[in-house]
């Protein structure tokens, strides 16, 4: 398989289903991130530790709304995606946007909705037009198109509920945080961990008022990976009894794994010309403004967030026009099966060009 045609099918694969799916886990995931940085605010200096200050003053507001934008720059296909989200207790999370975008020369457009209760592991997502999705994306990916075309059909401006089951990593979190939050000596522990493994750093900070500080971040996963096991070496860690060793909150061993696993497509990677720049706005101790432009090749990938604290009407879960994910099993099982053997093609041909 030449290298071309692997990079063809990686790009059939890369939907508009799986960029709605990593902007809603992203904004959970980073959630968690910031979540987990109140653990070491309060036991170290500088820059850091401000910025710290003011994600976990923002986690604080009881309500949380969002604006966000996304766009992607490449050569082939290119998306944006833009909406609103609110955040009430870190508990409930509700999603609004609608994506669009020229897919294999086609115009595609999107609106998606979540709803996600964290306490009950429950997630409901509602897309729409979701059948010109699967006859545009089915008409270059022939092995894909019955089951995104079985899907469609039965998604389709529907609420697939999908019950996750019990997340053991919020509960670990959420006991970890107060065990932290009450013992001193546990605190430096982590702050300790942190300075070996220091998955953020402030590149910068411009003060623009005496309210307005605009701080460049630099996110070192490999750090966080390294600052997650460490943790589990505690003495206190251990002694939470709803943590164990599989605590990966943010995924990052499994990242780290899934990696390893691929050392073809990684050393390929690692030869690409990448960079990321993250900045956050804070302005009276809050986080008002995120932005992340990160850059391979020639793709560009932009995501804005802006954030207030107003108050709002309670979030409920969605109580019409659902069905279970269990319903769409058998197709998400086929594409999954597919997409993994399009993925190895892909690493096999990455090695061959090697």
């Amino acid at each position: 398989m030449s290298e071309s045609r692997a990079k063809q099918q990686q790009e059939q694969v890369d939907s508009p289903y799986r960029r709605v799916g990593i902007l809603a886990i992203g904004i959970v995931a980073a959630l968690a991130l910031i979540f987990a940085f109140n653990f070491v605010a309060r036991a170290f200096g500088g820059n850091e530790a401000k910025l710290m200050e003011a994600v976990v003053a923002t986690l604080k507001e009881p309500r949380i709304n969002g604006q966000f934008s996304l766009a992607q720059q490449a050569q082939t296909n290119t998306f944006s995606m833009k909406g609103s989200f609110v955040a009430q207790d870190l508990k409930k999370i509700s999603l609004t946007g609608e994506v669009d975008g020229a897919y294999q020369g086609e115009q595609l457009n999107v609106p998606v909705k979540a709803y996600s209760d964290l306490g009950q592991a429950t997630t409901y997502i509602n897309i729409s037009n979701a059948p010109k999705v699967a006859e545009t994306v089915g008409a270059s990916a022939p092995t894909l198109k019955t089951d995104l075309t079985s899907l469609a059909g039965k998604i389709d401006n529907k609420w697939v509920k999908i019950q996750q089951g019990k997340n053991t990593s919020n509960t670990c979190t959420s006991d970890l945080f107060a065990k932290i939050s009450s013992d001193s000596g546990a605190s430096k522990q982590v702050a300790g961990i942190f300075s070996g493994n220091r998955f953020l750093k402030v590149d910068g900070v411009e003060k623009k008022d005496d309210t307005t500080q605009v701080y460049t971040v630099n996110y070192d996963e490999d750090a966080m990976t390294s600052f997650i096991k460490s943790l589990k070496t505690t003495d206190f860690f251990k002694a939470t009894k709803s943590c164990d060793s599989t605590y990966d909150p943010l995924g990052t061993e499994a990242a780290a794994a899934a990696k390893t696993s691929a050392t073809a497509q990684q050393q390929t990677a690692q030869s690409q010309k990448s960079s990321v720049t993250t900045k956050m706005t804070a302005i009276n101790g809050r986080i008002t403004d995120i932005t992340v432009v990160s850059s391979l090749n020639n793709q560009v990938n932009t995501t804005r967030v802006s954030l207030d604290f107003k108050s709002g009407e309670p979030l409920t879960a969605p109580t019409d026009n659902i069905i279970e994910s269990s319903a769409v099993q058998e197709e998400l099982t086929s594409l999954g099966k597919i997409f993994q053997e399009q993925q190895q093609q892909s690493a096999q041909s990455s090695q061959v060009v090697q």
